[in-house]
């Protein structure tokens, strides 16, 4: 008995329900990102989070802070709540796949996206990636049913426009460089419609579209006015991540950073405390106390500085990205997103280079209908944009991902029914085009990707998924050996030695936390962690002079540190 066709979407859901299910069941742990948890926490209690707000997504802390209103800091809820989106993005995605194509592409773009298994880490990961793809999704959707069907009244045709308005509002306030999509969006309009109604009706699309939109979008701009009296349209860390991607250092695979950022935003109380650390800085080197948006400013000013000074090498850079936005390798910032990927390797699940590969061949294969599938080219071309402007790091590009799906389904079928009419050359010379693409995706960059897999396993999982939470848990010989397997791998990685000297320290091992702590200060000389810390050391060891020679050296470099301040004190308090 076959499926009947009106029951196919309940299928797909069921199918990926089940399966993202059991992948938050088997890979899941203890820790995940805690910057919207930690946030909306606050905002639901009622306190001021002050700039800090302005480094958020606008509708997923807010969405977090009504997760958090009605099941409290049960934040495995907002997983569920994303796999069950998800599972509706995979229906979605079979709608648009039929609309666009058939019925048959469809069904295997719902399968395709149900089986690149990285997507469902990011529905376990508590960022908005799962929110931007539902919208992003339902914004073709309704702009294909209206160029393919139109609607039956001018009324209704109306209205749609101004609701896809307002869903491109809330993915630009879920995630701001859907703001692209605006003049893309606003082109397409004119262009699809300018010949098949009156010029000034297709005026007023653009002008519905832009307005729900702007509905959308302005209570945030609003908001941000109102509280620092300073016009940010979502969020105000442009700059900061246009930095990343292309100052000073950047690659494809490592952003450009403030000297020794992750040593200080390690110990910050709050999470994700480089965005304050690049304003401090960006106020220190002006010398006045810039508002959010000049700090973002500030900071795309100086990229583009240094871009201008070598624009050969800019270019050679911008070519890598483009490379890499179809490369297989997946670059994971967060530590259980990473942890969970690198789980999931060995398991059966479509990779992102055969993804890609299959993809570039079906945008080639249907190049001949480019004005009927051109929403799905501009979708895609966002987040290309996006990864050359920024970085190609998964979060980037997977927004992309529903879209590629479709052109891979498209070309897998084309392969078949070329099969079947026995074109064997068109076939093999396909096969062979498919294979020297997915070459490109998948054999390139060897060198690199090798070094940065070491140093994410090292850096991500033993030192922040497994010694940081035994050192936490008071387990302090079993975190040592974590440590000591993140500087075998990564010897100068200097946050480890300082856990390593602290944890010896702990247990009374005098001898290996100096040699530990001596090595991170000579690692990261302009941290004044290390030499409180030996301060410390100093003080267990009964050699008060030497410990207060040291919480000296300690404040006149962080005059702040309140530690070093009572420790000093302490030790004064002691003296004849």
């Amino acid at each position: 008995m076959g499926f009947k066709n009106s029951n196919y979407p309940l299928y797909i859901f069921i199918s990926a329900f089940i399966l993202k299910l059991f992948i938050f069941l088997a890979i899941t742990s203890p820790i995940y990102f805690s910057k919207y948890p930690f946030f909306a926490e606050h905002l639901a209690h009622g306190r001021d989070i002050g700039e800090r707000i302005l480094d958020l997504s606008p509708f997923y802390l807010y969405f977090t802070v009504l997760i958090y209103k009605i099941y409290g800091p049960d934040w495995e809820a907002i997983k569920i709540i994303q796999i069950f989106l998800g599972s509706i993005n995979c229906i979605l995605i079979y709608f648009i796949g039929t609309r666009f194509f058939d019925r048959r592409v469809g069904i295997l773009a719902s399968c395709l996206l149900l089986a690149y298994g990285n997507l469902t880490l990011f529905e376990l990961t508590l960022e908005p990636v799962t929110w931007v793809i539902f919208f992003n999704s339902l914004i073709i959707l309704l702009l294909g049913k209206l160029s393919q069907e139109g609607v039956s009244s001018s009324k209704h045709r109306y209205l749609t426009f101004l609701l896809v308005g307002f869903l491109t509002g809330a993915g630009i306030i879920t995630k701001p460089n859907l703001l692209l999509f605006l003049p893309l969006g606003v082109t397409w309009i004119w262009l699809t419609f300018c010949h098949k109604v009156a010029k000034r009706q297709v005026v007023s699309f653009i002008l519905l579209f832009l307005t729900g939109a702007t509905m959308t979008i302005s209570p945030i701009t609003i908001r941000n006015y109102i509280k620092f009296n300073d016009f940010i349209i979502v969020t105000a860390d442009a700059g900061k991540v246009f930095y990343h991607g292309n100052g000073p250092g950047a690659t494809v695979f490592h952003w450009a950073d403030l000297p020794d950022k992750g040593l200080f935003e390690e110990h910050q109380p709050e999470p994700d405390y480089g965005h304050v650390l690049f304003r401090k800085e960006a106020r220190r080197i002006k010398g006045s106390d810039l508002k959010p948006s000049q700090c973002s400013f500030f900071w795309l000013n100086r990229t583009l500085a240094y871009i201008s000074r070598d624009l050969l090498s800019y270019g050679r850079l911008l070519l890598k990205k483009l490379l890499f936005f179809w490369h297989d390798y997946e670059i994971h910032y967060l530590a259980s997103t990473y942890s969970y990927y690198k789980k999931i390797q060995s398991w059966p699940f479509l990779g992102y280079g055969l993804l890609s590969s299959l993809s570039i061949l079906g945008l080639i294969l249907s190049i001949g209908r480019w004005k009927k599938l051109a929403l799905l080219y501009l979708i895609i071309l966002v987040y290309l944009l996006t990864g050359l402007v920024f970085t190609p790091a998964s979060r980037y590009r997977l927004p992309a991902v529903p879209s590629m799906v479709i052109f891979a389904s498209y070309s897998l079928l084309w392969l078949v029914n070329q099969s079947r009419k026995k074109r064997k050359r068109e076939v093999l010379l396909t096969i062979l085009g498919l294979f020297f693409i997915f070459s490109l995706t998948r054999f390139t960059y060897k060198t690199e990707i090798v070094s940065l897999d070491k140093w994410q396993t090292a850096t991500k999982i033993h030192y922040q998924m497994r010694g940081k939470l035994l050192f936490n848990r008071g387990l302090y010989q079993e975190a040592i050996r974590e440590f000591e397997k993140a500087v075998t791998m990564e010897p100068d990685f200097a946050p480890a030695y300082d856990k390593l000297g602290v944890s010896h320290a702990i247990l009374g091992h005098y001898d290996q936390a100096e040699r530990y702590l001596r090595r991170f200060i000579s690692l990261a000389p302009n941290v004044d962690r290390g030499y409180q810390n030996l301060a410390i050391l100093y003080e267990l060891k009964g050699d008060y002079e030497e410990a207060k020679r040291l919480f000296k050296k300690t404040l006149t470099m962080n005059p702040h540190n309140q530690k070093a301040k009572r420790h000093l004190k302490k030790i004064e308090s002691l003296a004849p």
